[in-house]
Parts: C-alpha cells; structure tokens; sequence
C-alpha cells in the first residue's frame, strides 16, 4: 500500500488476545527477508516498511458473512489489491 508516499506491505491478522503489532509486524518482517531473497531486495528498494494490525478473529467472520457469504468453500484473501484492502480495513476498523 502506498502511505504517506512511501510503500508499506500491510497485514491484518485476527488475534483474540492483545499482541503487539510492532513487534509482530517485526517478526514477519524478518522472516520474509530470511526466507525470500526477492523481499528482501524489495525491502531495501521500494518496500520501505511493514505494518500490521491485530484485530479479534470475529472481525473477519462478520466481513465475510456481510460481503463474501459464510462458508466452507468461501475463503479470506491472503493477498488483497489495494483498493480491495482499503475497502476491508474500513469495515474492520468500524467494527470497533
């Protein structure tokens, strides 16, 4: 996602309990650079950043039910266009 004129990778994980998201967004960070040389040549160039938000897991239900139908053959996106995205943390974030 492009934030403030810079591109950030952006996740929404569902936790039930508090996390830190930096901390967490830190450890996701380092394993893709680990594990993926590709990120982590983006992550020198282009990608200047990761964030992440922990939301409870029910947020994720309740989208899918309002905008993708619930059930065993629906699944959430890993990976989001970013106007799709943008969309879906708008409706997390009003959720509370």
């Amino acid at each position: 996602i492009l934030e403030n004129e810079v591109f950030v990778m952006s996740w929404v994980i569902g936790a039930d309990r508090e996390i830190d998201d930096v901390k967490a967004a830190g450890i996701i960070d380092q394993a893709l650079s680990d594990n993926n040389k590709n990120y982590k040549v983006a992550r020198g160039k282009a990608l200047k950043g990761v964030k992440l938000q922990a939301v409870p897991v029910a947020h994720f239900y309740s989208w899918s039910e309002e905008f993708k139908k619930l059930g065993g053959q629906v699944k959430i996106p890993r990976v989001m266009k970013e106007d799709e995205f943008t969309e879906f943390r708008a409706y997390i974030n009003g959720l509370g």
